[in-house]
């Protein structure tokens, strides 16, 4: 197994809000993308509160399935409560960000997301979304009210339904997945999905 991860401010914003994480080797280990809120306060100090509450727990990562979604909860949860905190202190009205995040430990895949960043996996030469976007076109294209080529050029294409730090509680989408056939994992923000 090889791990490298990539960020880059690219070519719109001056400023990179995305955060990563890649800790660990091929038996057990943790990928994490945390994307500030572009637009609003502070979204690179919201991204990097949630990797460094990842950060700091990765020696305590369980094994077994249920205990790795609760413990990608809890971080969420703990990380959600420095964001609000912070952004009290500081007196701004909404600092947030996306995350999603994967742990492995040997053949299980424990997969967490909030928001918009997501999560790919790569079967032969199938490219396939493991995650479904926390977001207002999608909520509307789940709904039949727009079609996926509709959501692509929806002028609110970018607003999200759930975030980090937005609100007192965080509903995390968790998936589990033992032994998958993949050959490659991708955790990415928007920056690279809407290229």
């Amino acid at each position: 197994m090889e791990l490298a991860h990539l960020s880059t401010t690219g070519k719109v914003r001056t400023k990179n809000e995305d955060t990563v994480l890649l800790i660990g080797n091929a038996e057990r280990g943790l990928a994490v993308v945390a994307d500030g809120m572009g637009g609003h306060a502070a979204g690179d100090i919201a991204s990097a509160i949630v990797r460094e509450v990842f950060e700091a727990s990765f020696s305590l990562m369980p094994n077994r399935p249920m205990e790795l979604s609760e413990w990608i909860e809890q971080r969420v949860a703990e990380a959600n409560a420095r964001i609000l905190q912070f952004s009290k202190e500081e007196q701004l009205a909404i600092v947030g960000t996306t995350i999603a995040c994967v742990c492995w430990v040997e053949d299980l895949l424990v997969i967490g997301h909030v928001g918009d960043s997501r999560v790919y996996a790569l079967e032969g030469t199938a490219l396939k979304q493991l995650t479904d976007d926390h977001s207002y076109v999608n909520m509307l294209r789940q709904m039949g009210e727009l079609s996926d080529e509709e959501v692509e050029n929806h002028p609110r294409k970018n607003v999200i339904t759930r975030s980090v730090g937005s609100n007192e509680t965080v509903e995390v989408d968790i998936q589990v997945r033992d032994a998958p056939d993949y050959d490659l994992v991708l955790v990415c923000s928007d920056g690279l999905t809407d290229e």
